[in-house]
């Protein structure tokens, strides 16, 4: 269903991009995660925020997010293609980016942030990361480190 969809979408172009593009979107639709978010109570993609922390302002978007068990899931969609040989080396840096996504949902809205997942729809694979102390550190340094390379540039 979600293929023919797409399908009349793309409407005529070269036959292999066409089937690659219906191919990734097979990947994200079927991937455990976002069946997950099919059943959340609420959810919500492309979403912007913006926060301040510590005097610096915190802006994004969030490609999805979902409630469940009254706990937000954050997804980062990933188009790279990686082997799983080398995944670890290319996450480090997407998981600072939803860390902070992660802390300002926290502050913008009355429910907790559980989990962290990266979502590669080339592989596909799913990366994810629990939400906790550890993660809140991160965010909190980050935010700290920003707001020092803010300051001393000014």
């Amino acid at each position: 269903e979600a293929q023919s969809s797409l399908g009349s979408l793309l409407g005529s172009g070269p036959f292999e991009e066409k089937e690659e593009v219906e191919r990734l979107v097979a990947n994200v639709l079927l991937s455990p995660v976002m069946l997950r978010a099919r059943k959340a109570e609420e959810r919500f993609a492309e979403t912007p925020i913006a926060l301040h922390v510590d005097g610096r302002l915190l802006e994004g978007v969030i490609d999805l997010a979902f409630l469940e068990n009254e706990a937000w899931v954050i997804v980062d969609f990933k188009t790279d293609q990686v082997v799983k040989d080398l995944v670890s080396t290319r996450t480090d840096a997407y998981r600072a980016q939803l860390s902070l996504y992660a802390l300002a949902l926290e502050r913008l809205t009355r429910y907790p942030v559980k989990e962290l997942v990266l979502l590669f729809v080339r592989s596909p694979q799913e990366i994810i990361f629990p939400w906790g102390e550890d993660e809140r550190r991160l965010a909190g340094a980050l935010v700290s480190l920003a707001s020092a390379g803010y300051e001393g540039s000014e």
